[in-house]
């Protein structure tokens, strides 16, 4: 199999989960290499990333960012099944500006 890459960039929206890395095709396995959420927003805010397996959420990392902070996720997470992926939750509404990301990842 060849390697490829690809990546994915976005914003939270307060409400509800957001896919930050979707669950990989059949017969792939997708590893996450890199991810960044910037709190761009007036206020601090607090997101949680998860590792989501189907209905099954395992936190990953759990932070409050501080105006103008980066919460940057280094740890490869590998995903070998189509129901795998990597989500992100705020606490609550953004004041002004929803945290933005990006991801990294890659597949073989």
């Amino acid at each position: 199999m060849a390697y490829a890459g690809g990546s994915n960039d976005g914003t939270l929206n307060g409400t509800s989960e957001v896919t930050l890395v979707a669950a990989p095709g059949a017969n792939t396995t997708r590893t996450l290499a890199y991810l960044s959420i910037f709190n761009a927003d007036t206020a601090a805010v607090t997101v949680t990333i998860k590792f989501a397996n189907d209905a099954a959420r395992r936190v990953l990392v759990k932070a409050t960012l501080a105006v103008g902070q980066s919460l940057p996720y280094k740890y490869p997470v590998v995903m070998e099944a189509t129901t795998k992926s990597i989500i992100a939750i705020m606490s609550g509404a953004a004041a002004t500006t929803n945290p933005a990301f990006y991801a990294s990842y890659g597949d073989i």
